[in-house]
């Protein structure tokens, strides 16, 4: 049995198809990464908070070398840390939850993406 292999040149106007289906491709690409690179930013944007919110979780009220009892405003400055501690919590769970929740509308359902639950 023999092998016979015939060749031809493409046509101009398949040539421009496929210029214009590969140039579809990336632009599809383009807006994926352009919505990656957003979420990313989104994302580290919440770790941020979420670092800053252990740290002064870690580091407590500052009382310049005192307590909370032995402070005449110790009272006053946990208060103040405890409240700026509980919003600092607070932005950075609302950050986590929308980054998360674009991730899952907008990637997640992406042939490239994963998923979340």
């Amino acid at each position: 049995m023999s092998i016979t292999t015939t060749t031809r040149s493409a046509s101009v106007d398949e040539i421009a198809a496929e210029m214009d289906r590969r140039g579809r491709v990336i632009e599809e690409l383009e807006a994926k990464l352009t919505t990656r690179d957003s979420l990313l930013d989104d994302m580290a944007k919440a770790l941020a908070l979420h670092k800053a919110w252990a740290d002064n979780e870690r580091d407590g009220p500052n009382y310049g070398g005192l307590t909370r009892d032995s402070h005449p405003d110790g009272e006053r400055i946990w208060r103040q840390w405890w409240d700026g501690n509980l919003d600092l919590c607070d932005r950075a769970n609302r950050a986590t939850d929308a980054a998360l929740t674009r991730y899952k509308n907008e990637v997640s359902g992406t042939s490239q993406g994963g998923s979340h639950d």
